[in-house]
């Protein structure tokens, strides 16, 4: 997701299901507090994660 990709490009790179994702990231927003995937995945890019 820090990398920017969708959910179906990260369902095909991980082979797991579209519900399993959006679960993942849903949980990742309330335990950060995140309001939305922008805001989520900045501190993953200025911590060199998303590997970009």
């Amino acid at each position: 997701m820090a990398a920017g990709l969708s959910n179906g490009e990260i369902t095909d790179r991980m082979h797991i299901g579209m519900t399993t994702v959006k679960t993942h990231v849903s949980n990742l927003m309330t335990k950060t507090a995140s309001p939305n995937r922008v805001r989520l995945a900045v501190p993953a890019i200025q911590g060199g994660v998303a590997g970009i």
